[in-house]
């Protein structure tokens, strides 16, 4: 082979200043990043051992086909550079040169031959899967034909190679320089990667190659001056590479850390709860659907298992929840249990610039926290996709979805899943779109053997049963649903544990109030704090608007005086998704202050959208709701009487000693969908008919009567298709057969299953990473409201961002990464008609590119202030003037 140390030289990476890197150098630094990773990073229990020697074989492999002329030449780039003619002229001259179908492909190919032509990866699976005397050949070769993000194999199913590729690999001066390679690289991994690859551990084994890939980009500027030193004797580069990479990836990614001390000191209790005792209690990897009402420490329960069975053993965590928001909660309750440790962890949702975590001061790189807020952050994860790499991910379950999404990269988001304990939140919040690719996910994870946690305090029987058998992969006898329960599938084994209540149950009164319009819902209150004047008030209503006119008919009768700021104004606060980004941060945290466990007596009334409802640590005294889906009713009520105060620092009002909700039945009852934004009027008159028997239940019991009065208010889909099909009204089949085109959706958005790995492995690699999907623009969510992200700009403003959330003076039109957070911190998110408004639109109603693509603002849509139709309210948030 003509060897890196000898002219002419094959490169691997040549930037525009300084010399190239020598391609074998970069090989070997991979296979050497590939070995520290599953040495350190990858959990034993993902890859056997067989699969890890193939992985770090395919690592040292992957840019193979860089070593051909089109690569070396840079033939089909779309600028042409002298340096890359003049080099491929020298290579010629030593024996490696153009073959004729390599010079026609480049001038006659087009379309899909085109593209495999150029694609340097193509080329190092079709010289790979030339190997035929070799059983694992097709299974490096599919390990590095994936390593740029997507699938495009040299060979279909039947092993047909284009021809182009074939002169290449057969050309004498090439094959000579790939078989020497192919020596080294097996001669330093000790021979492997000659056993099969499963199908389907091809995409987790992927992941790992390319995340050897782009740490050893980093290798190449760490000490590269040796590499002329080495003269050929790898052997001394990679065991000098293999140190260097060890230290790269604790550096970067970092490894698992445990925090020291028992789970109960980690936990700050002196002991566990029924529901955290039942989730630790078995090692056994698995899925586990944990159902307790709102308080019972469900959280705690999952970190407690990870710290139990999973911390010391090589495996991260991850916390998934549904809202940015509940995620930064999140973030802050799992900082402090890595107090004092060099933890790495990361925030992963649109817009974590703004959470001061993701934008410390002062420079991250080769810095750890070591602190008292626990866990540090990496500059590297700043990349796109890799924030569930790092040991411990905190993110919207978004990031989740993603990896089960068919795009780019998704399978090196699915190995950082993998790779830890997934907790996963709030899944009653999940339509029959985000639940079918929970499923999908559950599928893969439940070959992996991966440890699932999925936390509710409500989840129908039927939801259950779905989740079980997606992680079973097949029916799994499911007993009868029990409240509050520890559901356990392990083996294929599945088990239902009760599970004991913290304390007491509690009889909730439900009292029933018609009401004709916002203003009658202000009286109310109005009549409650005057007979109360110590009582904490929740008002939790569906919409922004009806928050919004409830609110401000609030401060007229209660006398609110002082600054409006933060959605407050006096004992009046308000809170939903209208409000500036960076107010509703700060907003947050003062109504913790206000409203949760360690708040004092005191009146204060909180009129709210479901915003509230999950995740939040908030404690009224008093309930007052819009009529809603069961499991968010049951999350609302969650909110009631949440903690057991001291009597000297907060005390129950009279009359409110005991739990009682106030449910807002409108009257006339709306006729029509719209009446019930934002759920579905079926799924209201579900919960209102069945569930609440039509007003005559007025009491629930927590736990006793949960899972009843939910399991009554679900709406299957399955019902259209059972003998009570025929009988249902037009707008439930309706509701149905849309809730069933969205769990469709799901299934062909989402990559194929394990068992269409296994069979033409080739077509399934293909369809696992593509960018577009049977012209399906592909989400994570359900996306057919439109919505729009404004920037709040008040052109003659002072300068910059106001603590009100509004841009002042002229926007920047390159801005900067701290620009971008300041300016995401001035926007806002609305929906439906008002968001198509103010949209700009091409000539025939396409939305136009934003002024920022490519930016974190890439969606971002000013709106110029004052403005006739929207007013900015510091007490209400961002107001349609005409609502």
């Amino acid at each position: 082979m003509t060897s890196a140390g000898s002219p002419p030289l094959v490169w691997g990476k040549w930037p525009r200043s300084g010399p190239p890197y020598p391609l074998m150098a970069h090989l070997v630094d991979t296979a050497a990043v590939a070995s520290a990773l599953v040495d350190r990073w990858v959990p034993s229990r993902l890859l056997d051992d067989p699969t890890r020697e193939a992985v770090v074989a395919a690592a040292g492999l992957h840019d193979l086909g860089k070593a051909g002329p089109v690569f070396q030449g840079q033939l089909m780039a779309r600028r042409r550079d002298s340096r890359f003619a003049d080099h491929l002229a020298g290579l010629s001259t030593a024996g490696l040169g153009c073959p004729g179908p390599v010079l026609s492909g480049v001038r006659l190919a087009a379309g899909e031959e085109q593209a495999l032509l150029r694609r340097h990866e193509v080329l190092s699976a079709a010289i790979l899967a030339g190997r035929v005397e070799d059983a694992g050949a097709e299974g490096l070769a599919a390990l590095v034909a994936g390593h740029h993000g997507c699938w495009r194999l040299p060979f279909d199913d039947y092993g047909a190679v284009p021809v182009a590729l074939e002169a290449v690999r057969s050309d004498p001066g090439w094959s000579a320089w790939h078989r020497d390679a192919i020596a080294v690289i097996e001669g330093l991994v000790g021979g492997a990667g000659t056993s099969a690859v499963d199908p389907v551990v091809v995409p987790v084994a992927a992941g790992v190659v390319v995340v050897a890939d782009w740490l050893a980009s980093h290798l190449a500027d760490v000490d590269p001056s040796g590499v002329e030193g080495a003269d050929g004797d790898w052997e001394v580069w990679f065991e000098r590479r293999v140190g260097d990479a060890h230290r790269l990836v604790e550096d970067l990614l970092g490894v698992p850390v445990r925090p020291a001390g028992s789970v109960e000191d980690i936990l700050g209790v002196p002991s566990l709860r029924p529901v955290q005792q039942a989730v630790s209690a078995s090692t056994a990897r698995g899925l586990r659907l944990v159902m307790a009402p709102t308080g019972e420490g469900k959280t705690e329960a999952a970190f407690g298992r990870w710290l139990a069975h999973h911390a010391g053993a090589g495996s991260g965590l991850l916390f998934a929840l549904p809202t940015m928001a509940t995620t930064d909660a999140m973030l802050e309750r799992v900082r402090p249990l890595f107090a004092d440790t060099d933890a790495r962890g990361a925030l992963a949702h649109g817009r974590s610039i703004l959470n001061g975590f993701n934008r410390p001061a002062g420079p991250l790189h080769g810095s750890v926290h070591n602190g008292p807020g626990g866990l540090s952050p990496s500059w590297w994860f700043n990349g796109r996709g890799r924030q569930v790499l790092a040991p411990v991910t905190v993110c919207t379950v978004d990031q989740v979805l993603l990896s089960v999404l068919a795009h780019r990269h998704n399978f090196v988001r699915l190995l950082g899943v993998f790779s830890k304990m997934v907790v996963v939140d709030e899944v009653h919040t999940f339509d029959p779109y985000m639940s079918g690719l929970l499923e999908r996910f559950l599928r893969w994870a439940g070959r992996f053997g991966v440890d699932v946690v999925l936390m509710s305090a409500t989840l129908p029987a039927e939801r259950q049963r779905t989740y079980v058998e997606a992680y079973a992969d097949g029916p799994a006898g499911l007993p009868a649903a029990v409240y509050p329960s520890v559901v356990t599938c392990t083996g294929g084994v599945v088990d239902v544990s009760p599970v004991a209540m913290s304390r007491p149950a509690r009889t909730v009164v439900i009292d029933r109030m018609s009401f004709g319009g916002p203003d009658d819902i202000a009286r109310y209150v109005a009549g409650v704090v005057a007979a109360h004047p110590d009582a904490k008030v929740g008002v939790i209503l569906n919409t922004v608007g009806r928050v919004q006119q409830v609110a401000t008919a609030l401060h007229a009768l209660l006398g609110c005086s002082g600054t409006h700021a933060d959605g407050r104004c006096g004992t009046l606060w308000t809170a939903h998704s209208r409000f500036p980004a960076a107010v509703r941060s700060r907003q947050t945290a003062a109504m913790l202050g206000e409203f949760g466990p360690d708040s004092t007596t005191g009146a204060a009334v909180l009129v709210a959208t479901q915003v509230v409802e999950m995740s939040l640590d908030i404690d009224l005294d008093l309930l007052i709701t819009d009529l809603c889906p069961a499991p968010s009713l049951v999350q609302r009520i969650g909110r009631l009487h949440r903690h057991t105060h001291d009597p000297a620092v907060r005390r129950r009002p009279g009359g409110m000693r005991h739990p009682r909700v106030v449910l807002v039945t409108p009257d006339p009852w709306p006729d029509g969908p719209a009446g019930w934004l934002p759920y579905p009027a079926p799924v209201i008159g579900a919960t209102w008919e069945h569930g609440l028997g039509g007003g005559a239940v007025n009491e629930l019991v927590v736990p006793n009567d949960v899972q009843a009065f939910v399991d009554r208010s679900h709406l299957p889909v399955t019902a259209l298709y059972g003998p009570e099909g025929e009988g249902l009204a037009d707008e439930l089949v309706t509701h149905l057969l849309g809730e069933s085109a969205k769990a469709q959706r799901a299934g062909r958005a989402a990559i194929p299953t394990p068992e269409a790995m296994t069979s033409r492995t080739a077509a399934a690699l293909e369809k696992f990473a593509n960018a577009e999907v049977d012209g399906l623009r592909l989400s994570t969510r359900w996306d057919d409201t439109p919505t729009a992200l404004v920037l709040l700009h008040n052109p003659d403003g002072p300068p910059g961002a106001s603590t009100n959330g509004v841009w002042g003076g002229p926007i920047p039109s390159a801005p900067g990464y701290d620009e971008q957070a300041e300016l995401l911190g001035c926007t806002v998110t609305i929906s439906g008609r008002q968001a198509f408004d103010v949209t700009p639109r091409d000539d025939i109603g396409r939305p136009s590119p934003g002024r920022w693509d490519g930016t974190l603002l890439h969606d971002v849509v000013p709106l110029p202030l004052p403005s006739p139709d929207w007013d900015p309210d510091p007490l209400t948030g961002l107001t349609r003037r005409d609502q």
